[in-house]
């Protein structure tokens, strides 16, 4: 397959990916020739939880495999949360 035979698409929160494999292996023996074909199209969708930034997508085609990259937006990622109160430390008398 080539960058060209794919789509990917977003739409909300369902990320699509298309495209149609075309193949042909042609294969002259002295007596024979043989043709293998494998072509179709294929569509697969996915739903993205809510925490996805759809401005941030990225894609790369690279020796035959697709890379998606979906970052989450800042407001839901992991952020620390500062602990207040004093620290006692507990005696053996105490416990």
């Amino acid at each position: 397959m080539r960058a060209e035979d794919l789509k990917l698409s977003l739409e909300g929160s369902m990320l699509t990916v298309s495209g149609e494999r075309k193949f042909e292996a042609t294969r002259k023996e002295a007596r024979y020739r043989r043709v293998d074909r494998s072509h179709g199209s294929f569509l697969r969708t996915l739903t993205l939880p809510a925490t996805v930034d759809p401005n941030t997508v990225k894609a790369k085609y690279e020796d035959g495999i697709l890379h998606v990259t979906i970052t989450r937006k800042a407001e839901a990622r992991a952020h620390p949360i500062r602990i207040s109160g004093e620290t006692k430390q507990l005696t053996a008398e105490a416990a």
